[in-house]
């Protein structure tokens, strides 16, 4: 009689304490790892369009010098002919034009 309750405790299937722990444990180690990427690949995509549109911005630049013999006062003056609209700024800052050099600048300070 024992002997056939135990043989029926041994067929219930399930998993144990332990099996559930190590998995909850890899689990954890496995977002440890992809949060730190995630955020760098983040982080290179918006340096990244900061960058394509720095290259835009002076283009268009360039294009107004060498129509007007004179710098834009502003990156905003660039839309009355040289852009449909001034490209959104990762950063959530705006771009503004380097008095020195004559060519657009990112909020961080970025040049491409």
């Amino acid at each position: 009689m024992l002997q056939k309750s135990w043989s029926a405790l041994k067929k219930e299937s399930g998993f144990t304490l332990i099996e559930l722990m190590v998995v909850v444990v890899i689990i954890a180690v496995l977002v440890a790892i992809a949060i730190p990427i995630f955020t760098s690949a983040t982080q290179s995509a918006k340096l990244n369009t900061c960058k394509a549109n720095l290259r835009t911005l002076d283009g268009a630049i360039s294009v107004y010098y060498s129509e007007n013999s004179a710098y834009p006062p502003t990156v905003s003056a660039l839309t009355s002919g040289y852009l449909k609209a001034v490209p959104t700024e990762p950063f959530q800052g705006a771009y503004g034009l380097n008095a020195a050099s004559s060519s657009a600048t990112c909020t961080r300070g970025h040049t491409y």
